[in-house]
This record gives C-alpha cells, structure tokens and sequence, in this order.
C-alpha cells in the first residue's frame, strides 16, 4: 500500500507593492514569526467557559500587527509601526488583506487548510485509501 505524497514549497512567498510611489515587499512570513504573530493575537481573543474562541475583544493595532512582520523597505529592513499608522486606513487594509492571504489567516485559506488536512490526515502524507 502505497500512500501519495503531497508536496509543498519550501519557498516563501513574496509579492512587490509600493505606497505612493515607495517599493515595498511583502513576504510571507516563516513558521518562527508565524508563531510569534499568532501568540500575541491570543490575547485580543474572546474566550467561552470552556476556553473554545468565540470572536476578537480588540481590533486596534490588528491590521498593523500582522504588517510589521510582512512588510519591508527596499533595503530589507521591516518597516517600523509608526510609518504603517500613519498610512490611509484603505492602503492599510488592502495590505493586511493580502499578507493574510499570503500566510494562510483569512477564511478561504483555513477552509483550504482544513480540506488538506482531512485528506492527508494533518501528516502532510495522503491517507491510503479504505
């Protein structure tokens, strides 16, 4: 019995944007800073009784968090927060909408995830068939 096997990049992802003019760069971020990111947002989570998420008690900073650790300057320095703040609400939430994509945190990315998982049984491996 043989299992198929699923591949998947070792590459991040990387897209070229630009504010007013400026280059940026947009990357995907590592499984390290991934994690970083997704600790620090446990703390803007509603919890029930029994500790299952129930939606977000805190919005600000939220667009802006997940940028600080995707975007960068022509030079490949992140850019800082207070620049990111001072940017139309608009560009902001275009931005964070593609890193959210680009890392797997919006809706069609876990609903994506989670089919994958389903098939492969969370190994990465496909599960033989019944």
């Amino acid at each position: 019995m043989s299992a198929e096997v699923v591949e998947y990049s070792g590459d991040l992802e990387v897209a070229d944007v630009s504010v007013s003019k400026t280059p940026y760069q947009l990357r995907e971020m590592d499984a390290d800073v991934h994690g970083e990111y997704m600790s620090k947002q446990v703390g803007r989570m509603q919890m029930d009784e029994s500790g299952k998420p129930t939606g977000m008690k805190d919005f600000k900073g939220l667009y802006v968090g997940l940028l600080v650790y995707c975007l960068f300057d022509a030079e490949g320095a992140a850019v800082p927060e207070e620049k990111i703040k001072k940017w139309p609400a608009r560009t902001v939430e275009g931005l964070f909408k593609m890193a959210q994509k680009m890392n797997g945190l919006n809706k069609e990315a876990q609903a994506d995830a989670k089919k994958d998982s389903a098939a492969t049984g969370s190994s990465g491996i496909a599960s033989p068939p019944s």
